[in-house]
Parts: structure tokens; C-alpha cells; sequence
């Protein structure tokens, strides 16, 4: 560049006078934008940008998230496997077709409310406190409740309390997983909650074709372990 292209700046910014031609401005914008250089936050590190773009860390969060659905499918179809052995003569509790009847359908009354008080929950306690504080107690509380049972009262707040746990579990994990995932695994991720869900009910028929009903509300207590240790490692 000529020296007759630079044109001297005063402490202001501003030019002493007017550039002579086009040129000399040009070459003075140019100058600018070579020394310009974009600096990143302080606290901000490399790792947690490399972190937010790998696939793995949320794939398992979405699968960590979508564990819970395991027991909604479970308790879906535990009824189906259970109330058989109920009406059995050998059985160690007496319910009647009036009873077992009850029991099927508190299961989506439970649903319902859970449902609903999931919409407040996760505002005011976040998403993963909302699962780990309700859901997980009271699907615990439901399936120690229905082991135990020795009255027809106790099957129906147990499976009052299931509806209730599995019902925030099916509200909750769908919005998480749409607000840790990017934009390119949401439709594999998305899937999760379905597929567990339907894989829970395949379970419980292949326990319900030998295990009595409250042998198999333990076993079925048993599938909360992934679900709450997953849920102990995945973000706020």
C-alpha cells in the first residue's frame, strides 16, 4: 500500500479529513478487518463445546429418561397377567370379577392426574427432581403396595399410585428429551419412550406366564433400578 492511502485518526475515530478517494478507504476497512480476531467467553472451555456436539452423551440420556416407560408398559398389561392368578383358589388374597374390575381402571384414573400435575412440576421443581421425587415413589409405593396386598383397598391405591408415577413419566420424559437433544437426533431419540413402553409390555407377559401376581409385582418393582440410577447421572 502507498503511504498517500492512510489517512491519519485522531483519538475519536474520526479522520482529520476526508479521504481523498474511494481507495483509501477501502484499504483502510480491510486493514481493520485482518487484525480483527473473535475471542471466546472465559468461561467457557473447549471440552464443553466438544461435549455439546457428540451423540453419545445424549443418546444415553434420552435412553437413561426413557427407562421409566418400562413400568408404564408393565403396568399396562399386569392386569392381564395378574388377575388370573387373583381369582385362583390357591390365591393368598380373595377379590371378586367386580374388585379385579376396579383394579384395571384405576390404573388411567392415576394416569390422568399425573399427568396433569406434571404440567406444574416441571416448572416448579424441574423435569428430572419431578421424576425422581414423584414418579419413582410412587411407582415404588404402587408395587409394594400390590406385593403385599392382603385387601382389595390396597390394589386400588397401589395401582392408583402406578397411574399416577407412570403418568408424570410419560408427560415428563418427552419434553427432556426434546430440550437435550439436538435437532438431528430428535426423531431417533423421540422414539424411545414408545419403544420402551411397548417392550415393557412384552415383558410383563413373558414374567406373567409363570410368576404369580405378587411375585410379579416384585419383579416388576425390580425394573425401577435402571430407571432411577439413570436419572442419578443425567442433567438438570
Amino acid at each position: 500500500e502507498e503511504p498517500s492511502d492512510f489517512i491519519p485518526i485522531n483519538n475519536n475515530g474520526f479522520s482529520h479529513h476526508e479521504p481523498a478517494n474511494s481507495s483509501a478507504r477501502t484499504s483502510r476497512s480491510q486493514s481493520k478487518c485482518r487484525n480483527v480476531s473473535i475471542a471466546m467467553p472465559r468461561n467457557i472451555k473447549i471440552n464443553d463445546v466438544r461435549l455439546v456436539a457428540k451423540k453419545r452423551p445424549q443418546i444415553f440420556t434420552a435412553l437413561a429418561v426413557s427407562t421409566g416407560c418400562l413400568s408404564y408398559g408393565i403396568c399396562m398389561a399386569y392386569t392381564s397377567s395378574a388377575i388370573p392368578s387373583m381369582l385362583d383358589k390357591n390365591s393368598t388374597i380373595t377379590i371378586g370379577y367386580n374388585e379385579a374390575t376396579w383394579m384395571s381402571s384405576l390404573l388411567a384414573v392415576g394416569a390422568l392426574f399425573g399427568s396433569l400435575s406434571a404440567v406444574f412440576l416441571m416448572d416448579a421443581v424441574g423435569r428430572k427432581a419431578s421424576l425422581l421425587a414423584f414418579s419413582v415413589m410412587s411407582l415404588f409405593i404402587g408395587w409394594t403396595l400390590l406385593m403385599a396386598a392382603s385387601q382389595a383397598w390396597q390394589l386400588y391405591v397401589g395401582r392408583f399410585l402406578l397411574g399416577l408415577g407412570a403418568g408424570m413419566e410419560i408427560s415428563i420424559s418427552p419434553v427432556y428429551i426434546y430440550e437435550t437433544t439436538k435437532a438431528d437426533l430428535r426423531d431417533i431419540c423421540g422414539s424411545f419412550p414408545q419403544v420402551m413402553t411397548a417392550l415393557g409390555i412384552v415383558c410383563c407377559y413373558v414374567m406373567g406366564r409363570t410368576l404369580a401376581w405378587n411375585w410379579l409385582s416384585l419383579a416388576s418393582c425390580l425394573f425401577l433400578i435402571p430407571f432411577t440410577f439413570g436419572l442419578y447421572y443425567i442433567p438438570e
